[in-house]
């Protein structure tokens, strides 16, 4: 497992369940990383509607987070 895979997952580790802003948590080589944006993109998402990150495998159609789902 790579550097930049293993950075990837522990910066999703803590996006989880927060509205922090990928910038404060990252370098910009990390943003620029393919190996680094994939990994993350697998395993979180921002909502689209309220702005907080969540596991990926919980988006709806629409982008939204099961809570914003629920609530359309």
């Amino acid at each position: 497992m790579s550097d930049m895979h293993t950075r990837a997952l522990e910066v999703a580790e803590e996006l989880i369940g927060t509205s922090k802003d990928l910038v404060e948590l990252t370098t910009e080589n990390e943003r620029n990383s393919t190996i680094f944006t994939r990994t993350l993109d697998e395993q979180v998402s921002c909502c689209d509607c309220c702005g907080w990150w969540f596991a990926a495998d919980e988006i709806d159609d629409d982008g939204n987070c099961e809570d914003c789902a629920s609530d359309v």
